[in-house]
């Protein structure tokens, strides 16, 4: 008994001692970088990370805590935080930490720092959430769900999260795709040849989730649930910085694969991709889902939603494309149109 306090107080003060490390390491970063012509553009070594906003306007984002990721990629950092951060029992420490009580006090501060408004949200007040992970799983509010309400279009494809955009209109013209900055094909990350073979012609829409957005993901189009599946084990960081750094974090990282079928549009795919301490990705068991219904959500991190249909399925909005295609985001809200059924 004794044996195990000592074990729980000693990993409680590593959490403490190592709390800017992590929350720069895969809290306060933007966790995705894509291939562009010029990567340097997109992202640079102060953090600012170049996005179009919902005016499609190029705007910088500052990104927080960026010397102490810095710190976390040092060799001393390498050889002594990263281990302990990409850890699962770190992970699950983490997760104990961010249900309890003691987690709330730094909700406020959250808010102001990301400018999040609450009255989007349930709970609409910092003061209502009883832990972090409480305020990170919120659901939406009345006002939120009107704000995110989709298209009643049937043809107009919704976008399943609030975060950042970046499309590939066809996963085959690349030798491989680039997905946080990590080289690898189709198969390595669906884990399925036959699968892969299915789409490797396709559309590809990512949506990079930060910390400061709503982490319930939404069905983008009506559609029944064919199969699921799971893979990966590690919990490794998926900032730009990272990726620099020549990590691979999708062809490693937790992710959970859900295929799904549209009377229209044929067979379509989902992909959770979780992130340095994210410790549970939730997909809800209801089979048949109309578009804007909740398919599932992610626990505490920045994590990415990714999108893939068949060649000819789907047309993406002109301008996610022409942003993409020089290597930006877009931001984009849960419900917002990104697509329609190819004509």
């Amino acid at each position: 008994m004794q044996v195990n306090k000592f074990k729980s107080s000693f990993l409680l003060l590593v959490l403490l001692l190592t709390l800017p490390v992590w929350q720069s390491a895969y809290g306060n970063l933007p966790d995705v970088a894509y291939r562009s012509p010029e990567l340097a553009k997109v992202i640079d070594e102060n953090g600012f990370v170049s996005v179009y906003d919902e005016n499609n306007r190029l705007v910088k984002e500052k990104t927080p805590s960026f010397s102490g990721l810095k710190a976390s990629h040092s060799w001393l950092g390498e050889k002594v935080l990263l281990p302990i951060l990409k850890s699962s029992w770190a992970a699950k420490l983490f997760a104990f930490f961010n249900g309890s009580s003691l987690s709330s006090y730094g909700i406020e501060d959250f808010c102001r720092e990301y400018n999040i408004d609450l009255t989007d949200f349930v709970p609409s007040s910092a003061k209502d959430c009883d832990s972090f992970n409480h305020f990170f799983t919120r659901s939406l509010s009345p006002k939120g769900q009107t704000k995110r309400r989709p298209s009643p279009n049937p043809a107009m494809l919704a976008s399943p999260a609030d975060g950042k955009i970046f499309v590939l209109e066809n996963i085959k013209n690349r030798d491989h795709f680039w997905v946080k900055e990590s080289d690898f094909d189709l198969n390595s990350f669906l884990g399925n040849s036959k699968l892969a073979a299915e789409f490797n012609d396709g559309l590809m829409a990512i949506f990079r989730l930060s910390p400061d957005n709503y982490h319930r993901v939404h069905m983008p189009f009506d559609g029944k649930i064919i199969e699921q599946y799971k893979l990966g084990t590690d919990l490794e960081s998926v900032n730009p910085y990272s990726s620099l750094k020549n990590r691979q974090p999708l062809i490693k990282n937790k992710r959970h694969i859900v295929v799904a079928e549209h009377q229209n549009l044929g067979k379509f795919i989902v992909v959770f991709v979780g992130a340095m301490m994210v410790g549970n990705i939730q997909i809800h068991a209801k089979a048949d889902l109309k578009k804007g219904e909740e398919l599932g959500l992610f626990e505490f991190g920045g994590s990415t939603v990714v999108l893939l249909f068949r060649a000819g399925t789907v047309e993406l909005l002109p301008r996610f494309v022409k942003n993409s295609a020089t290597g930006y985001e877009t931001r984009i809200l849960t419900g917002n149109t990104f697509a329609k059924l190819a004509s």
